[in-house]
């Protein structure tokens, strides 16, 4: 998914996890944007996928990189937001595979998974210390 108004919506006002891709014209980042889009297709409702290219026409590629914290120097480069309570920022730092970035999607499903249960077991812990 392009990133531009709508899916502004979908990933801020929504609070939907979503991996973005910064691209430019470079061969490297053509490669990214395959490998990219083969991993969007087979891990498609694990979390979004977005891309933002500098010439896109959208007008929110630096603005989406300086929020992020992306340098856009280095192109081309990954970030996984889960923008809900609470902003959390994943930073891909590995070679841009399609392997490299299924296991970076299926890792952060695990660390989200621990997290959704360690706030369970705080919130239990909290509402059994309220019957003490």
């Amino acid at each position: 998914m392009k990133f531009d108004d709508r899916a502004i919506e979908k990933v801020f006002q929504q609070g939907k996890p979503t991996l973005f891709l910064f691209s430019d014209e470079a061969e490297a980042s053509r490669q990214a944007e395959k490998a990219f889009a083969e991993v969007a297709h087979l891990k498609k409702g694990k979390l979004l996928f977005s891309t933002s290219k500098a010439n896109d026409g959208s007008g929110h590629f630096q603005k989406l990189a300086d929020y992020l914290g992306v340098n856009t120097q280095k192109l081309p480069a990954m970030m996984l937001i889960n923008a809900g309570d609470e902003m959390a920022k994943y930073k891909y730092t590995d070679d841009i595979s399609a392997d490299n970035i299924a296991k970076f999607v299926d890792d952060f499903g695990k660390k989200k998974n621990l997290r959704n249960i360690l706030n369970l077991m705080t919130s239990l812990h909290l509402n059994l210390m309220q019957f003490k």
